[in-house]
C-alpha cells in the first residue's frame, strides 16, 4: 500500500525538506526584514547602503558597518548551506554553483547591498 503523505491534492510532491526549508527561507526573511527596518543597526546598515559619506558625516562608524555586514552576509550563506546540504547532499559539485555565482557577485559589487556600482 501506498503512502500519500508527500503528495497535496492536484498530485504536487513536495518532500518534507521542502517545507522545512520553505520556514526557514521564510523566517530569515521576516527577520531580516524586521533587522533593517526596527533597530538602529538595520538603519545604520540602511544608510550606508544608501550613501557611505553621508552616513559617515552623520556619525556612523565605516569599519563597524563593515564587519556587520559580512557577518550577516556570512550566516545567510551558512543556513543556505545548511538547507542545500540537508536537501541534497553535500558534495564536490557544490563548487560549480558557487563558481557561476561569482561573477553576479562582482558585477554586482561586493560592498554595495543594493547592487549598485558606488562609482555611479
Amino acid at each position: 500500500m501506498l503512502v500519500w503523505q508527500n503528495v497535496f491534492e492536484g498530485g504536487v510532491l513536495i518532500g518534507t525538506e521542502d517545507l522545512v526549508a520553505a520556514t526557514v527561507a521564510a523566517l530569515l526573511v521576516l527577520a531580516l526584514a524586521l533587522f533593517f527596518q526596527k533597530t538602529p543597526t538595520g538603519r545604520a546598515l540602511r544608510a550606508v547602503a544608501d550613501d557611505h559619506q553621508a552616513a559617515q558625516s552623520i556619525g556612523i562608524p565605516l569599519n563597524r558597518i563593515w564587519v556587520i555586514v559580512w557577518s550577516v552576509a556570512g550566516m545567510v550563506a551558512l543556513v543556505a548551506g545548511m538547507v542545500w546540504g540537508a536537501k541534497l547532499g553535500v558534495q564536490f559539485s557544490l563548487a560549480q554553483v558557487a563558481l557561476k555565482a561569482l561573477p553576479v557577485v562582482i558585477l554586482g559589487g561586493l560592498t554595495s547591498v543594493p547592487g549598485r556600482s558606488s562609482a555611479g
